[in-house]
């Protein structure tokens, strides 16, 4: 079985398009990541405690709390 994988968003291009030696002429706009299937690594089968929602969830900018509308 083949997994694929998608990443629709780079915040950074000029580090991708360098890394990957794509032109600068071009824009990445999304990277399929193609593997074959295996067995699950430890971070995605262990149940892992999740922080609370108002600790990751920012309005605009980093670190700037989200208000809710109601």
């Amino acid at each position: 079985q083949i997994n694929l994988y998608s990443i629709a968003e780079f915040r950074r291009n000029e580090g991708l398009v360098s890394q990957l030696g794509i032109p600068g002429s071009w824009v990445p706009l999304t990277m399929l990541c193609v593997g074959e299937a295996g067995d699950a690594p430890d971070f995605i089968t262990k149940k892992r405690p999740k922080p609370p929602v108002k600790d990751v969830v920012f309005d605009e900018f980093w670190g700037i709390r989200h208000t809710p509308l109601a």
